[in-house]
């Protein structure tokens, strides 16, 4: 079973005493002219208007947007290094590029791959999910394959898939003691019903993808346990008037939320729009899918023997043209989501925060600003630049530094 924040024993380390005064924080509902006030990693009070004198620092960021941190459920890299199979230093290099950039939190993601590197993966993701702020807090494991369906591999290396394997699933469980929260799987394969059951039974979030699966199989492993859709329409068994494939089951299930990545390359704007009013921002957990590449210049790359080449555009390719993850932020999604897509800033801001907070299960504690909840604030200027960042009420990013 996923663990609790009282479980992992997350350690309070920021004594700092911090309010932000700003013209539009947003809160659970319209944003509001006034501030929020931080202590010992959590907020610790939110009004209206100028706060009393109590002695911490007050910081006025003016007009400037105060936001949740934002949560990545599923992105594998950043800044030319892999979360499968990087050590615990470099995933903690990403975690700080990352809270730097906007996120608060992600689940550490690890491709399909050889058994070695996921038992590797699995060992290094718990350690760090129990260690002090860093960065970007890694709130849990999620293992994209390597139950899939090689017809639908996208830019999945072939040869390391292999069919669902329940005792294999069980070993991994145990190994990661807690920190796997979500696991891919195409259901259509011989056996993954029992592994879908097994892991929905553990409290982890199952998500269909990398799947070639008809309608009536995704209504049938629906039944089973699954509950959310890897990065909807993007390998995967397309929509079809006669056969509505994947995505005419999880669009028309509102108790699966989607994936959707926020770049606006791999989903079309107006498809993404039709996702976000069919299903609602609280079915529709944006992610970044971000590979090891993201945050890097235009050019050709080696990873790990397969050459990719990053467009101008920042869209990923293997020599076959196959996409290869994305290299957006959360926050260059958040501003796709407004100022391409169309949907409201505070919807946006639901889809790329709370919504993913609670596929992970930390809705409790992160994913919006309320009082009692993590420090976890981002501020953002007009231009959707990061001014200011706070994970668990330690700076990340400031003017200051």
């Amino acid at each position: 079973m996923p663990l609790s924040k009282a479980e992992r024993g997350w350690d309070v380390l920021s004594k700092q005493e911090l309010t932000f005064v700003s013209t539009r924080i947003y809160g659970k509902d319209r944003p509001f002219s006034g501030y929020v006030t931080v202590s010992e990693g959590q907020i610790v009070s939110m009004g209206s208007g100028r706060p009393a004198d109590t002695g911490t620092r007050i910081i006025d960021v003016g007009d400037n947007r105060v936001i949740p941190g934002l949560i990545d459920i599923h992105s594998h890299g950043f800044a030319g290094l892999d979360m499968g199979s990087g050590t615990a230093e470099e995933v903690k290099k990403i975690a700080k590029a990352l809270a730097e950039a906007g996120t608060t939190a992600f689940n550490s993601t690890c491709a399909t791959a050889p058994k070695e590197l996921f038992d590797r993966f699995l060992e290094i993701t718990k350690d760090l999910v129990d260690e002090p702020v860093y960065g970007a807090r890694v709130i849990g494991a999620h293992l994209e394959g390597p139950f899939l369906n090689a017809v639908r591999k996208g830019a999945m290396v072939e040869e390391f898939i292999i069919p669902p394997d329940l005792k294999l699933t069980e070993e991994w469980m145990d190994r990661a003691e807690g920190t796997i929260n979500q696991m891919t799987i195409a259901p259509e394969m011989p056996g993954a019903l029992d592994v879908i059951r097994y892991l929905a039974s553990m409290g982890v979030t199952v998500s269909a993808g990398h799947t070639d699966a008809t309608y009536e199989q995704m209504l049938e492993a629906f039944r089973a346990g699954v509950n959310l859709a890897c990065h909807t329409f993007n390998a995967m068994r397309p929509l079809n008037h006669r056969e509505p494939g994947v995505p005419g089951a999880v669009l028309t299930d509102m108790g699966v939320t989607c994936e959707l990545i926020g770049d606006c390359m791999h989903v079309h704007p107006a498809v993404m729009r039709m996702i976000i009013e069919l299903k609602g921002p609280d079915r529709v957990a944006v992610i970044t899918d971000a590979s090891r590449f993201a945050g890097l210049a235009p050019g050709v790359y080696d990873d790990e023997g397969r050459q990719v080449t990053i467009e101008p555009s920042g869209l990923a390719r293997l020599p076959d043209g196959t996409i290869s993850g994305s290299s957006a932020t959360m926050v260059k999604c958040l501003r796709n989501l407004v100022e391409i897509v169309g949907v409201s800033f505070e919807d946006a801001l639901r889809m790329t925060a709370l919504t993913p907070a609670r596929v992970a299960g930390v809705q409790d504690f992160k994913g919006s600003l309320s009082v009692g909840k993590d420090a976890d604030i981002v501020v953002l200027d007009d231009d959707y630049n990061v001014v200011w960042s706070l994970v668990e009420g330690e700076v990340q990013k400031s003017p200051e530094n």
